[in-house]
């Protein structure tokens, strides 16, 4: 990544959470996502790598900004939402804005990256074959640590990169 992120000139409707909002929508993508979250992956950093994919760009580390942000606010926010009983009907609504404000810092997350990423204008669209070969080189980029990509994690992998290359959305068509 290139630039320093900072929320003084985070963009929260950028082309990334455009990209995050149409791919979301693609059959599959969150359960192959939150598939992988459960292994310890970042949504918001496969997100990064699927969107420089279709860029035709290579998946790089974060700074740590963009790390720090991660940790102190949408992962402690998504942990306190799954410390909550389900099943406790009282605590729903409580469960539910829990739910929206990580969705928020995840949006915040994805405005820093974008800033950190600061994708040039030499982007291409690349064929299907490089394609699927730099969506699944990214995503394994993505990886938390080697030691986080099992035989399961590896078809999740696969089955993603799969996705990606099938129903790829180009920066074009992300309803900017």
């Amino acid at each position: 990544m290139t630039g320093q992120p900072s929320l003084n000139s985070a963009n929260l409707d950028s082309p990334l959470w455009q990209f995050a909002l149409d791919f979301w929508r693609v059959p599959e993508a969150e359960a192959l996502c939150l598939a992988l979250q459960t292994k310890g992956w970042s949504v918001t950093r496969i997100l990064c790598a699927s969107w420089l994919g279709t860029l035709g760009k290579a998946y790089v580390d974060e700074p740590e900004e963009l790390c720090q942000w991660r940790e102190t606010m949408t992962v402690r926010l998504r942990s306190m939402r799954q410390k909550l009983p389900k099943d406790v009907p009282e605590l729903s609504k409580l469960r539910q804005q829990l739910a929206a404000t990580e969705l928020e810092a995840e949006r915040v997350e994805l405005a820093l990256a974008f800033t950190a990423l600061n994708p040039d204008n030499d982007t291409f669209a690349p064929s299907e074959e490089v394609a699927y070969t730099l969506f699944q080189c990214n995503l394994y980029a993505a990886a938390p640590n080697a030691q986080a990509i099992d035989q399961e994690t590896r078809g999740l992998i696969d089955s993603l990169t799969e996705l990606l290359a099938r129903h790829a959305i180009r920066p074009a068509e992300c309803s900017l």
